[in-house]
């Protein structure tokens, strides 16, 4: 009698945990379609804004100079904005950021300056010894609630006056669920728009 009480309390508590594990699974996947969502929305929104400046671009003739344009002779002081999560347990999401930026920033010649966006990029930057410009943690999930205003308007100041030569980004593009590539883009000077492809920074990531 006591062995068929276990056994009915063993088979309760696998369908409780069933239960429980279903729910989370909902849960998961409601936030990943908003995820996806919210990446789409805002690849097409930037598209477009490349698209207007490319064409603003090509309307231009071609001697014209404006001071976010304007090609240093020589990259002697970098700007990096990495942008990292904000929580771990994620996989390769946020060591293929460093990795890209150990690569190709801590190892180039030019004094490299980070501005850190996320948790993981101002832990790793501390523990790494990195040059740190500004960081930025404790971030809110929506992206449009972020400090966004604050960290372009210091950049453009920055680069306009003569603090920094160039000014890059590393952040990972969205492709898919399962799919996502770290990639780098040069912010300034304004780099000739012709297409809204970027090259990635290091291999894809599944």
């Amino acid at each position: 009698m006591a062995g068929l009480k276990a056994i009915r309390r063993r088979i309760t508590s696998v369908s409780n945990t069933r239960q429980i594990t279903r729910a989370m699974k909902l849960v998961s996947a409601a936030k990943l379609r908003r995820a996806q969502d919210s990446a789409t929305n805002g690849r097409a929104y930037s598209g477009e804004i490349r698209d207007i400046i490319a064409a603003l671009q090509g309307s231009l003739p071609a001697d014209y100079e404006h001071a976010l344009t304007r090609k240093a002779k020589e990259i002697r002081v970098r700007r990096s904005v990495v942008i990292s999560g904000e929580r771990g347990l994620c996989g390769p999401y946020n060591t293929n950021i460093v990795k890209a930026v150990t690569a190709g920033e801590v190892a180039d010649k030019a004094k490299s300056e980070i501005v850190a966006v996320g948790a993981r990029t101002v832990g790793v930057a501390h523990r790494l010894g990195w040059s740190l410009n500004a960081q930025y943690q404790r971030l809110p999930e929506s992206v449009s609630l972020w400090p966004i205003e604050e960290i372009a308007s210091g950049l453009i100041k920055d680069f306009v006056e003569g603090k920094c030569d160039e000014v890059v980004i590393y952040y990972t593009k969205f492709v898919s669920g399962l799919t996502q590539v770290v990639t780098r883009e040069v912010l300034l000077p304004v780099p000739a728009l012709v297409s809204n492809d970027s090259q990635p920074a290091t291999p894809k990531c599944d």
